[in-house]
């Protein structure tokens, strides 16, 4: 976005650092530490439904990312189904077909005489049609057990995904908030709406 310095690319998109932790009685417990991340994919975006409501401004948005790939550095130790894990290294996960459901509650603001949009709260929900990972050195260098583990991932891609459904919602809603605010205290909301009153 031209002017606007502290946005960044979208495509790709750098986060530092993101921790997912399951701990519970699901079949996933664990804590993984991602960071240097590098997500690809989204210029890619088609908006499958936009709405806006004049009177509670509010902002509903329905999109679809075909593919995503992320890469990172990443710490993990858990278990997996039976499969305990422990290591550190390089991380790559892709994602097929991430659908979005986006609820953004906005507030007015005029200023410099041009109406302005301030984000309020964001709430997402999401669903993904394909999930894939692979995370390297799991155990100290043991390759043969290192791809059964992956394999065991990819196999059980949606148990695994259904258990960090909540903490990738999460990341993927709290590092979007942080664009949108930017984006839209920075661009008139006429731009977006043409009809704002």
């Amino acid at each position: 976005v031209p002017g606007l310095k502290n946005f960044g690319t979208i495509d790709p998109l750098h986060v530092k650092r993101v921790v997912v932790a399951e701990d519970g009685n699901s079949p996933v417990s664990i804590n993984l530490a991602l960071s240097n991340i590098e997500v690809l994919g989204f210029s890619n975006t088609k908006v499958l439904e936009a709405s806006f409501d004049q009177t509670k401004y509010i902002t509903k948005l329905k999109f679809v990312v075909p593919d995503i790939k992320i890469l990172s550095d990443y710490e993990g130790k858990g278990r997996v189904l039976t499969l305990p894990l422990n290591g550190n290294g390089k991380a790559q996960m892709d994602i097929k077909n991430l659908t979005a459901n986006v609820i953004c509650k906005l507030k007015r603001r005029d200023e410099y005489g041009m109406k302005f949009t301030d984000i309020q709260k964001v709430r997402m929900d999401i669903d993904v049609g394909g999930f894939h990972i692979n995370l390297e050195n799991l155990f100290n260098g043991q390759e043969v057990l290192e791809q059964t583990a992956n394999n065991l991932f990819n196999d059980n891609w949606k148990e695994l995904f259904e258990a960090l459904r909540p903490s990738i919602t999460a990341t993927i809603q709290t590092v979007l908030e942080d664009r949108y605010k930017k984006l839209f205290a920075y661009i008139p909301a006429t731009y977006f709406i043409e009809d704002l009153e």
